[in-house]
């Protein structure tokens, strides 16, 4: 659930090196070239070319804005990069580097990738989901501070963020109230008097995102936790199917130059009694966007998609888990295995600082995503989601330092190409338990160059060494709460063999063919 809370406030409810002064922000993702000396960008602003070269010497660098992070290590990246200047009052120039190699990121929009297991940019270039719950976004921070939730987001390698259009509780300025004082709708409640004033701010979000290559999952009118003043429900009912459809009509026409929106449908509950004014809102959207994407947010260990009959799958194209720290593996491989198939993601789990979570918790919600068949994952931390007090410092927490480097692992490797291990081919022994929170996750790449295997605890893994391509392995442990990594050296591609992690804690152990010439992973 979003929100749905007892103690702790909540929607039942974020180091590659950047460099930030002041507005202006360089994120270093693609890795194309690697030695042991340096990390190189490249800066391309009109007839302008500044190469900066940051020593490996230089390590970890924390600006007080929370903004900023610098973690050097070994290998030379060449990143394509693109500087946009924001002219706004509240703007400046930031740099938007590529998230994959040779790329200079994704080409919105996204669209369902031929496996149908991947959403793929307008390249066909699979889309990692390194997502964050900023659910309040659009009424909690004024453009100030957009602009600085999205500088470190895009810093840290963030590439969606999940956000509602209108909120109907959870906002410090009294909902619906944005950080204006502008409201949603001029009569309160009715969707038929959309307020300029608020709308324009709405804008300025989505566009301030898709400058910096971050993905919208948008929900127009979230619904709310079932019994609760959450959402928009009894609203949505009120307003009725005339009216929903313009609203989707006024909506699609006005972001329909914004290419960066996936639209999420519910909010923390299925359709309800409200499924025919839901259809309508998508109907609304569909007659004035171009092949616009569809979810679902429905209630915890409810699909995206089983909450809506068959014949809504015509829009209802991306599909949604809904799970936690223990049931995310199992949840996300039923819908992996579906047929037909649909790509997938982890909408929401638990979030950092409520339900008592750990940071392997934390975590190994995120691995599973897309070691389990999914295309990445929506993290969430507590006070960011709904922007309470404090939300700046938490930007720099453990989690979202934790997602950075997860980002930055897989995008090292051919990720969108991982196959899950779910007959235990690969990973033999050691694999744990589905449904307890102790599974250890493997994917192979379908050309057996690469296997990703991800572990929260610290047990010994057999694996089957002749699943791995070319004569020999080579291994690495990487730590996913520090970034630190053990180089394991080749082994030969025979037989079995039982790699120990090197200490407590959870940890990743990433084999590669020695002829495809990985390097370090992250």
């Amino acid at each position: 659930m979003r929100k749905i809370r007892s103690a702790i406030p909540k929607r039942h409810k974020k180091e590659h090196p950047e460099i930030v002064t002041g507005s202006f922000g360089l994120h270093f993702e693609d890795v194309v070239r690697r030695n042991n000396k340096t990390v190189t960008a490249l800066l391309v602003t009109g007839v302008l070319l500044l190469a900066i070269v940051v020593p490996v010497a230089v390590y970890r660098s924390i600006a007080a804005t929370g903004a900023a992070s610098l973690e050097a290590e070994s290998g030379t990246r060449s990143v394509s990069v693109t500087t946009v200047t924001d002219n706004s009052a509240s703007g400046g120039s930031y740099v938007q580097f590529g998230s994959g190699s040779g790329s200079a990121g994704y080409v919105f929009p996204l669209k369902v990738g031929a496996d149908r297991h991947h959403l793929v940019d307008q390249n066909n270039k699979p889309y990692l989901l390194i997502g964050d719950a900023g659910w309040s976004l659009e009424v909690g921070p004024d453009n100030a501070g957009v602009v600085q939730y999205l500088n470190d987001r895009q810093a840290k390698g963030f590439t969606g963020v999940l956000m509602e259009f209108i909120e109907h509780q959870f906002d410090s300025h009294g909902a619906p109230l944005n950080a204006d004082g502008n409201a949603p709708f001029t009569t309160p409640g009715d969707f038929s008097t959309p307020n300029e004033a608020y709308w324009a701010h709405v804008d300025y979000v989505v566009q301030q995102a898709e400058q910096r290559n971050i993905a919208l999952f948008v929900t127009p009118v979230y619904l709310g936790y079932p019994g609760t003043q959450e959402g928009w429900y009894n609203e949505l009912i009120a307003n009725g199917n005339t009216k929903a459809l313009n609203f989707g009509k006024y909506l699609g026409n006005r972001y329909k130059n914004n290419k960066n929106i996936v639209w999420v449908m519910g909010g923390d509950s299925p359709p309800m009694s409200a499924l025919t004014e839901i259809e309508a809102l998508v109907q609304g959207i569909q007659q004035t966007t171009a092949a616009p994407i569809f979810t679902a947010h429905n209630s915890r260990s409810q699909s995206g998609i089983t909450q809506y009959p068959v014949a809504d799958q015509s829009w209802l194209t991306v599909n949604s888990t809904y799970s936690n720290c223990t049931l995310s593996p199992g949840e996300l491989n039923t819908d992996y295995t579906r047929s037909p198939a649909f790509p997938t993601f982890l909408i929401e789990a638990w979030y950092e600082n409520e339900h008592n979570t750990t940071p392997v918790c934390i975590r190994s919600q995120a691995w599973w995503s897309v070691l389990e068949g999914g295309f990445g994952h929506m993290f969430g931390n507590n006070p960011i989601w709904l922007f309470d007090p404090g939300w700046q410092t938490a930007l720099n927490s453990q989690g979202s330092n934790d997602m950075a480097r997860m980002g930055r692992v897989l995008r090292s490797r051919d990720w969108g190409s991982l196959v899950p291990d779910t007959t235990h081919t690969t990973l033999t022994a050691g694999y744990g338990s589905i449904g307890d929170g102790s599974y250890v996750a493997a994917a192979r790449t379908g050309d057996g160059n690469t296997v990703v295997i991800y572990s929260p605890g610290n047990q010994g893994l057999t694996i089957n060494m002749t699943r791995i391509s070319g004569t020999q392995a080579h291994g690495w442990w990487y730590n996913p709460g520090t970034g630190a990594v053990t180089d394991l050296g080749s082994s030969a591609t025979t037989g079995s063999k039982t790699y120990t992690p090197p200490g407590s804690g959870d940890w990743v152990l990433i084999l590669d063919n020695v002829a495809d010439g990985n390097g370090t992973p992250g």
